[in-house]
């Protein structure tokens, strides 16, 4: 038999086995028929509106289809999100054509990424400092695109002529890619209601927000010193736009990624309509569309990672501009998470390969530099006040006193690597993710075999090797599908690659193109398998009652925060008492919970639920500082009750089966509401462990004169001086 009959034999062979995985594991009984249907009537709704669009404007299908679901994304996150979103875009780059000036197609998507790698690195290390308002931001971004205009002015003008040539190469796919991606967007339209993106990411964004700083209290919540890459643009944008932006941010990264993603596949010599299936296979993974409604960082790593494998494949003759750009991007992919020194290392590798022997190496040191920059800001204050740099993580040998002398691990992915790994991850992914089966990259058994066929090329083999050796090292040490998933962007176009695609027959290119639609339809009716928000029929009820009532039904601690802010202001402490509930990242620094997030909180709730007695509610209460309960259904118990009745409390608000309770009283620590008229004494408090004698004093007197900000800061050097004392 011929081998290059091989390829194709392979794609055929995984494409079988995909039917037959599908058909016998019965995946197909996990499709949400409420959601497909929804996305059924939204495909007909932008037919007819990219049908008016064309008539008006005479444009190819695609770029109309892409006008509609722009506007659509542009209503549902908001002018102003977009707005600001833009000004960070124009403004990236700017800074960032420094080192990829516009040219080549997608080096002006390259150029923005550097450039957002700079202002996360940059930001990162003001976080502490009152600097963050819409003036400073507007005034520097500005500044940026006013002094290098004609950079952001090229870009723009590289970006559109990409687009037309694009598609004008491959008018068809390019239409039913921009469809099944603006399909994917959806999830954007949503807003925040991701479980971590309530506990934890939003505090930072929130805080930038409402207080001009960011608290950094690891006492609080054990996360908050965690790398804070994707959450500092997350905030630059909530204070330009002076609204949460997640779903405009989330455009942009993924919209990066894919733009980056469709140069790669050139690079790799793949056909037009290949490079666009390459776009419709990644953007319809149900994991990816699924990250576009949360915070994670996954969706910003995988542009980082395809913007440095386009640089390493695209670069013959690499010049020190090149090695700083892969430099700071990979300072990026350290300040987003610090498990992607285990994607950073098979590239890193990838890249010495490449460009041995014409290594710029008198770059190396401000590629060094710049890398630390961009990448340290969060390791140096999670040290400097915690004593250990990546807390919670490894703390058995750092010893932090913010979190058990015990190594963070979540043990519910400890399943092993058995041989079947890759089935197991597609057919029966609720092992390896909470959301369910349907959940796993139908690509990995559909295209599995073209991988190893690209490990044949010489075009792809590295490619393809880093690929793979970066999707298994994070599943070496924890079985967990989404930290694997940012992976997929590399590996689809080394799959497509492997095809071989040019030694087929045309008439028989038809049925490969058909079997490639086939997975990308199949993975985009599972994409409600990778959110409960829209298998809950969220999206349905944002068109029918907006924003709003997907946040009162789904998030109503979100609702209670914002009348919080307005009732109370600055005087708030809210402590919420359901540890299955610790929603309070969007409180701004001003809300507590009771879960493990908070280790010494939690311990008192944990005694006052089990004994339920006055004595310890009070203790709980009196520690915590708070003014103000936030009690869920069903959850206020006798002991409960008779404290806040010891306190003088009433119930001041109730939403959604959730009352808010207000108590009177003044404790050490807290704060006394008084009366209307009276006066509000406050003293910082610090929910931290304190080493034994630790104390802190208060001078009242001459607090009065000082800022919020100035009092805030007092408290800041104090954590500091507490955790780093003697026997801590």
């Amino acid at each position: 038999m011929n081998r290059s009959h091989w390829p194709v034999i392979l794609f055929w062979a995984g494409f079988a086995l995909f039917v037959t995985g599908f058909i016998s594991s019965a995946l197909w009984r996990g499709i949400a028929a409420q959601p497909v249907a929804g996305f059924i009537c939204l495909v007909l709704i932008s037919l007819a509106l990219a049908a008016g669009v064309r008539r008006v404007f005479h444009c190819a299908r695609a770029t109309a289809t892409l006008v509609v679901w722009s506007c659509a994304a542009v209503y549902f996150s908001g002018f102003a999100s977009v707005l600001g979103v833009a000004l960070i875009a124009a403004a990236a780059v700017a800074i960032g054509s420094i080192l990829i000036p516009a040219g080549r197609d997608g080096s002006s998507a390259l150029g923005m990424l550097v450039g957002l790698a700079l202002f996360c690195g940059t930001v990162g290390w003001l976080l502490p400092f009152p600097v963050h308002s819409r003036l400073v931001y507007v005034v520097v971004l500005a500044s940026a695109v006013a002094l290098r205009w004609r950079a952001v002015v090229s870009a723009g003008r590289s970006i559109g002529a990409s687009w037309s040539t694009a598609v004008a190469m491959a008018p068809r796919a390019s239409f039913l890619t921009i469809m099944c991606i603006g399909l994917a967007s959806t999830c954007a339209w949503l807003p925040t209601l991701s479980y971590d993106a309530l506990v934890y990411h939003l505090a930072l964004p929130s805080q930038l927000a409402q207080l001009g700083y960011y608290q950094m209290n690891a006492g609080s919540n054990v996360w908050a010193l965690a790398p804070w890459a994707a959450d500092v643009l997350q905030g630059m944008a909530w204070v330009l736009a002076g609204a949460e932006s997640t779903g405009a941010v989330s455009i942009l990264w993924f919209g990066l990624t894919l733009i980056l993603l469709w140069r790669l596949a050139r690079e790799l010599d793949l056909a037009p309509w290949l490079c666009w299936m390459a776009v419709a296979l990644y953007g319809s993974l149900p994991l990816v569309a699924g990250l576009l409604v949360s915070m994670q960082t996954e969706g910003p790593t995988a542009a980082v990672l395809v913007g440095v494998a386009l640089v390493i494949q695209s670069v013959k003759a690499p010049e020190r501009r090149h090695l700083v750009a892969v430099g700071v991007l990979f300072g990026l992919l350290l300040a987003l998470k610090v498990s992607n020194l285990m994607f950073a290392a098979p590239l890193g590798l990838w890249l010495l390969w490449r460009w041995r022997g014409r290594m710029p190496w008198r770059a190396l040191p401000l590629t060094l530099l710049l890398a630390c920059v961009v990448a340290g800001s969060s390791y140096v204050y999670a040290y400097a006040l915690t004593g250990n740099p990546v807390l919670p993580l490894f703390n058995g040998y750092f010893h932090s006193p913010f979190y058990p002398w015990v190594d963070f691990h979540d043990q519910r992915w400890n399943t092993g690597l058995p041989w079947n790994l890759p089935w197991l991850l597609v057919f029966e992914s609720s092992i390896y993710d909470e959301a369910g089966n349907g959940l796993g990259p139908f690509v990995l058994i559909a295209l599995g075999g073209n991988l190893l066929a690209a490990l044949c090329r010489k075009r792809s083999v590295g490619l393809a090797l880093v690929a793979l050796a970066a999707f298994v090292l994070p599943l070496t040490q924890i079985q967990y599908l989404r930290y694997a998933m940012p992976v997929l962007v590399l590996m689809i176009p080394a799959m497509l690659c492997g095809i071989r695609y040019e030694s087929i027959d045309p008439r028989h290119l038809k049925g490969v193109a058909f079997a490639l639609c086939s997975v990308v339809i199949v993975s985009l009716m599972f994409v409600s398998s990778a959110t409960w928000q829209l298998k809950g029929g969220a999206l349905l009820k944002l068109l029918g009652g907006g924003h709003e009532r997907v946040t009162r039904r789904y998030a109503v601690e979100r609702d209670f925060s914002d009348a919080i802010r307005h009732r109370y202001g600055q005087r708030a402490r809210t402590l919420l008492t359901d540890p299955a509930r610790p929603f309070a990242a969007d409180f701004a620094g001003q809300g507590f919970v009771t879960a493990w997030y908070d280790p010494q909180l939690s311990g008192l709730a944990a005694n006052a639920r089990a004994v339920d007695t006055v004595a310890a509610w009070s203790r709980l209460f009196d520690r915590s500082g708070a003014n103000l309960l936030l009690v869920s259904r069903d959850g206020l118990s006798p002991g409960m009750k008779s404290a806040i009745d010891a306190y003088h409390g009433k119930c001041v608000l109730t939403m959604e089966g959730s009352h808010l309770w207000e108590l009177r009283r003044q404790s050490e620590g807290g704060m006394e509401t008084a009366s209307a008229a009276g006066l509000n004494a406050e003293a910082d408090r610090w929910s931290g462990p304190l080493p034994a004698g630790a104390t802190a004093q208060v001078d009242l007197a001459a607090q009065r004169d000082l800022s919020r900000q100035a009092r805030d800061t007092l408290a800041f050097w104090r954590k500091w001086d507490h955790a780093r004392a003697p026997g801590s």
